[in-house]
């Protein structure tokens, strides 16, 4: 089964109803779901859009760009980070502490080398390269082991395709609110574009291929989901408000900044070379950490990203929400 999207958004909406209308019941080891019989492959025409703003979704934007996609990035395995932005998280930590199944850890650093350098590497050497693939399982470690967290997104292929950089994301079993989604979308739009960005070509397209697509109907309220998976207008299609580039430096001093954000997510925004982490990540960061704080509701920071930003009004939303459950 196919779907094409040009954005998150549309691919939410559109496989929300796919479930709904021709998904069966089947129970797991995490209770009833509701799944696709068949494997599902979703295409993004613009995965830079990876944005939901679905509200009764209500993704939380912090953790999923702050707390998730750019820990992943700086190869991270800890679980206080991720923590710290859902409190959920913490359910998938080991004994140790460390998030086993950690996309970034394994991208980085778990298989004894940072993957994704040898990959940028084989991209500037040899753009046609058909063997550019990220792996993120491992047989050796993962089959038959019982930890709390295992890979379900397992390898990527990367290919360039008429000059531009396309992404293919295998995934052996996704659950379609948190996972396709939600936190997907964000963790490999952004891989995509670090890559990208890096070897110096333009984003392409983003396709996964889930084996096994699903949702747990009595986890997430998923009749109301369904009976509310529009949401018009798109702020991307009518164009009130836009992507914001991940990478316009060398990938050796965002690396740095991305350290520094790591270090010290407080600190002055202008210590920064890229403007990403300068006009979106520091604000973002200092207006959670405002709310979380309670110094104040946190839209008040969000003003030094851009106006038409697609993290501000998703964080703004998000905040609205909060204050007008409170003010009922």
């Amino acid at each position: 089964m196919e779907f094409g999207a040009q954005n998150v958004n549309e691919a939410y909406t559109t496989l929300v109803k796919a479930v709904k209308v021709g998904g069966w019941y089947e129970n797991s080891r995490n209770g009833p779901v509701i799944s696709i019989r068949e494997p599902v492959t979703v295409r993004y025409g613009f995965p830079q859009e990876m944005v939901l703003f679905n509200p009764v979704r209500d993704c939380n934007p912090y953790f999923h760009l702050l707390g998730d996609a750019l820990w992943c990035l700086a190869g991270c395995n800890d679980h206080e980070w991720p923590t710290w932005f859902n409190s959920n998280y913490r359910n998938y930590a080991s004994e140790n502490g460390l998030i086993y199944g950690a996309y970034g850890a394994r991208w980085r650093r778990s298989f004894g080398f940072d993957q994704l350098t040898t990959i940028i590497i084989e991209l500037r050497k040899d753009p046609k390269s058909r063997r550019v693939v990220l792996s993120m399982w491992d047989p050796v470690q993962d089959l038959g082991e019982n930890e709390p967290d295992h890979p379900c997104n397992t390898s990527c292929y990367f290919r360039v395709v008429q000059g531009r950089l396309n992404l293919t994301v295998l995934n052996r079993s996704n659950d379609l609110i948190y996972g396709l989604a939600g936190a997907n979308a964000v963790q490999f739009g952004c891989l995509l574009q670090y890559v990208a960005g890096a070897a110096g070509l333009p984003v392409g397209e983003y396709y996964q291929i889930t084996n096994n697509l699903h949702v747990y109907p009595e986890m997430v309220d998923f009749d109301n989901l369904s009976a509310n998976a529009d949401y018009e207008p798109d702020p991307y299609m009518t164009e009130q408000v836009k992507p914001f580039p991940l990478m316009s430096v060398d990938r050796v001093t965002w690396d740095k900044d991305l350290l520094k954000f790591f270090n010290e997510p407080l600190a002055d925004a202008s210590r920064y070379s890229d403007p990403f982490f300068r006009v979106i990540a520091s604000p973002m960061y200092q207006s959670y950490w405002e709310r979380k704080s309670k110094v104040s509701d946190g839209k008040l920071a969000l003003q030094a990203m851009p106006a038409d930003n697609d993290w501000r009004l998703a964080c703004e939303q998000w905040i609205d929400r909060r204050e007008n459950a409170k003010a009922s």
